[in-house]
């Protein structure tokens, strides 16, 4: 009986070795968004848009307690409201994209954007801007 459930803690480590091999030694990270009035719907775009790039180039986890993050930064930089009928508002945002360590503070690589958006409410205006990232 002993024998057996040895055998049984033994596959079960073999498996669990066969899974970290196929990773291929990737890092895996999860996006966060920062920013202060970011509206609630252009923060789930822009999310969907990170996690879209991370898991097509194999970087993806479903873990949100990782080490390794890719954070989006977003300030609006101009702000500026048209008096037309309907009034529209055009607004530029930078969005810095960072890969960091989470547990150790680092920075590995980063990357930054000036978006332009316009529409008729700041909603609007974000998911144009938003729209532009590649």
């Amino acid at each position: 009986m002993r024998a057996t459930i040895i055998m049984f803690l033994f596959s079960l480590l073999a498996f669990d070795i066969q899974a970290d091999a196929d990773s291929n030694g990737k890092i895996s990270y999860f996006p966060i968004i920062s920013g202060n009035g970011i509206p609630a719907q252009a923060r789930e775009s822009l999310t969907a848009k990170i996690e879209q790039a991370i898991s097509q180039n194999g970087f993806g986890t479903s873990c949100r307690t990782g080490r390794f993050v890719m954070l989006a930064k977003c300030n609006v930089l101009e702000k500026d409201v048209a008096p037309t009928t309907p009034p529209r508002i055009t607004q530029i945002v930078e969005v810095t994209l960072i890969i960091g360590d989470v547990i150790e503070n680092k920075t590995y690589a980063s990357t930054s954007f000036e978006l332009k958006g316009m529409g008729t409410n700041e909603t609007k205006a974000w998911q144009t801007a938003l729209n532009r990232i590649k």
